[in-house]
């Protein structure tokens, strides 16, 4: 993904975005009803918001302060047990502390 932000910004793009919502990879992972890992990236809040978070602190490494990395979320996807909006400003906070989008 960071050969992708780069060649992104090669090409004059000024907006990133990470899907990380409606069921994709990252939206995978978040979500205690799909993330059953037992490893460093399942269980607990952080740990399910690994993936999202170590990518994105990457690709900030090569995208620059002055454009924005926006992550795309999907905090309520119809069980409450998977995602509510309180949860949703949750990983906003994590996302700003740990990857500085």
């Amino acid at each position: 993904m960071v050969a992708t932000a780069q060649r992104a910004l090669a090409a004059g793009f000024e907006w990133l975005e990470l899907h990380a919502a409606h069921g994709y990879l990252f939206n995978e992972f978040l979500s205690p009803l799909t993330n059953q890992r037992t490893d460093e990236y399942g269980g607990s809040f952080e740990n399910r918001a690994r993936l999202l978070v170590d990518t994105a602190r990457a690709i900030r490494q090569v995208w620059p302060e002055r454009l924005p990395l926006a992550v795309r979320l999907s905090p309520l996807i119809g069980c409450p047990a998977a995602g509510t909006l309180s949860r949703a400003s949750r990983w906003r906070k994590l996302l700003k502390a740990r990857a500085w989008i």
